[in-house]
């Protein structure tokens, strides 16, 4: 399932998981999440966009150091921008993490560049 790393934080003890944390740079990570507000009707936090950017650095060293320290919790981590330039590199690293059978061929067909849009944060 896929979930928001906030959410991490609260899964429950007396399982093991296996996590793919997909890491992207945060200025699009935040370009990202404007836009699907934009497109809400909504409004997000008004915050400048260096004082955005520092709260998302903070949250992800939060989570970066709460996953190291949980020995329940196996983490892969894949560059969102590896998967894009090496769809079948990315699926073949998948397979060798999770322990199900997967077609990592299949996989990397999956991956569709041109849904990557958002670039920079305004």
């Amino acid at each position: 399932m896929k979930v928001i790393s906030h959410l991490l934080l609260t899964l429950p003890d007396g399982h093991d998981y296996s996590v793919v944390f997909m890491q992207r740079p945060l200025a699009e990570v935040a370009a990202s999440q404007a836009e699907m507000i934009r497109r809400r009707g909504t409004t997000g936090a008004a915050l400048e966009k260096a004082a955005l950017l520092s709260a998302l650095q903070a949250h992800l060293n939060q989570v970066n150091f709460w996953l190291g320290k949980q020995p329940h919790i196996r983490t892969c981590r894949i560059d969102y921008h590896a998967v894009i330039e090496q769809p079948l590199k990315a699926a073949t690293m998948l397979q060798q993490f999770l322990p199900v059978l997967l077609d990592p061929d299949a996989m990397a067909r999956q991956v569709d560049a041109s849904l990557y849009r958002q670039r920079d944060f305004a």
